[in-house]
């Protein structure tokens, strides 16, 4: 693949036992470069144990941030993964392909948003969330299925959301693996989508 740049990696931020947000540092004369469109994706690469190793991640920042972000959840024997997760540190270079992906938001007046996301899946729909209750006027229901609230990415962050936009950003959150009174059980499906108002 052709087209990457050395970036820096700019914050490191640690979201769940199993998953860390990585930023990074944009040079001026690459700002055109990197701009995007919530939903879109980066390539990542890197040597590691002597392997030039290449991976696909998504943005979980949105466009009017400023920020080039993107979130990392270790797999098992997932060697890009497990590298992010124990071993980039602030100040690291890695060589990062410009934003890629057709899978897009773009934003539609006062329309109302359904987002669904299991997982690591959220790292594009929280773009989308960010992007869709800044740039419109309509509400945002996410529905967000984990094993558990310990399995969150982004916990503190769709909870800064929430506060911020108050009725306009619900999110239904589901756990396949623990009951608690504030969640759905089970994983998600049309009985799950049906019940959200």
């Amino acid at each position: 693949m052709s087209g990457l740049h050395p970036l820096q990696v700019k914050e490191v931020q640690r979201l769940t036992d199993d998953a860390v947000a990585i930023s990074f540092s944009i040079p001026k004369e690459l700002t055109q470069s990197f701009s995007y469109t919530a939903g879109q994706y980066l390539t990542l690469s890197h040597t590691i144990a002597g392997e030039s190793v290449r991976r696909s991640y998504s943005l979980c920042s949105a466009p009017h941030e400023g920020v080039l972000r993107v979130g990392i959840k270790a797999i098992p024997n997932g060697l890009f993964s497990n590298y992010a997760n124990t071993q980039i540190q602030i100040g690291d270079t890695l060589e990062v392909g410009a934003p890629e992906g057709r899978f897009v938001y773009e934003p539609n007046g006062k329309k109302n948003l359904l987002l669904l996301a299991a997982g690591s899946g959220i790292t594009p729909i929280l773009s989308i969330a960010k992007t869709a209750l800044k740039e419109t006027d309509g509400k945002v229901v996410m529905v967000y299925g984990n094993r558990s609230e310990d399995d969150q990415m982004f916990a503190d962050e769709l909870q800064t959301l929430q506060t911020a936009y108050g009725q306009r950003f619900e999110i239904v959150h589901i756990y396949s693996r623990k009951k608690t009174t504030d969640a759905l059980f089970g994983r998600i499906d049309m009985s799950h989508i049906n019940c959200v108002r």
